[in-house]
This record gives structure tokens, C-alpha cells and sequence, in this order.
């Protein structure tokens, strides 16, 4: 069997874009039924992995906010240190965002960085904040490495046997 190592990544990439779906709930505005500029509103991020059988355990979880699309402006609010830790960059040692900052994108690293077959985690009461008039347009994903030891498990391989006789 020939395997390019490369075909490992791409199918990495795939499984991340297809077996694991993320969802973003409609913002609620902290006022009435619309956002107006300089106001907050809140969302959810429900992330759910793919079940058996062609599901992987994920490692290494978090989130990837992205840079917001349409004609309006809107800034992500930093999440409290409770739920995880916010940085600009997808480096684990970039520096941590202070809590409530206003920002375009940012990688959020949670508090519970693994997630299981079938399994479900997200994020709450997250905000936005209106900046000015339009349509916006969310777009949040998440990064995540594959378990390791649940592709690669230690199996032992099969016995070399010798017969001989005892007299």
C-alpha cells in the first residue's frame, strides 16, 4: 500500500471541514429586537464532532473567530478568563487578550481542549458589539490536532512462532 504523507494532512483538513460542524446561533441583542451601533449582543457557538464510525477524538480544540464580512461593523468581545484564555494568533504562547477587549478576530483556547467522538461542547453568552450601520456576517470554526494514540494505538503485531521437541 503506498501512502503520500501529505494525503494525511489533506485528510485531516477534510474530516475538520466536513465531520465537524460548527454552529452559530442568531445574535440577541442585550436591548430590543434590533442591534444598533455601540451596543452589545450575545451568541452562542455549539461545536458537535462526528459519532461512530468515522469519528475522531479531538485534541488541541479552539476556536477560530474570524474577521467579519458584509457592509456593517461589528468587533468580537473578549470572553471571560473562566471559559478559556483569547490570543490574536493560533500561537499558545502569544499573548493573552485582556478580558472585554473589542477586536476583529482572535483564536480562543477553552478551558476543556479535547473533545470525543459524538461529543458536543460550546460556548456561551458570547458577544458582539455593533460598530456601525449594515449586515454582518459571523464566521467562526474551530482548529483541532487528531488524537494521536486513538489512530496510531499500540497493537501488537502477529507472533513469530517456532516449533521444537523436548526428549
Amino acid at each position: 500500500m503506498t501512502i503520500v504523507l501529505r494525503d494525511i494532512r489533506d485528510a485531516w483538513d477534510d474530516y475538520l471541514t466536513t465531520e465537524v460542524a460548527t454552529t452559530v446561533s442568531p445574535v440577541v441583542p442585550a436591548g430590543p429586537a434590533t442591534m444598533n451601533p455601540g451596543e452589545l449582543g450575545t451568541f452562542l457557538v455549539i461545536v458537535q464532532n462526528a459519532g461512530d464510525p468515522t469519528g475522531v477524538p479531538l485534541v488541541s480544540l479552539r476556536y477560530h473567530f474570524a474577521e467579519m464580512d458584509g457592509a456593517g461593523g461589528a468587533k468580537y468581545v473578549v470572553p471571560g478568563a473562566a471559559a478559556g484564555q483569547a490570543r490574536l494568533t493560533n500561537n499558545s504562547a502569544a499573548a493573552v487578550l485582556a478580558v472585554g477587549t473589542l477586536v476583529d478576530s482572535m483564536f480562543f483556547f477553552p478551558t476543556v481542549t479535547t473533545l470525543a467522538v459524538g461529543g458536543i461542547t460550546s460556548l456561551i453568552n458570547v458577544q458582539v458589539k455593533a460598530v456601525s450601520l449594515g449586515a454582518v456576517t459571523m464566521k467562526i470554526h474551530v482548529h483541532a490536532a487528531p488524537d494521536q494514540a486513538f489512530l496510531f494505538p499500540s497493537l501488537a503485531g502477529k507472533n513469530g512462532e517456532e516449533s521444537f521437541d523436548i526428549v
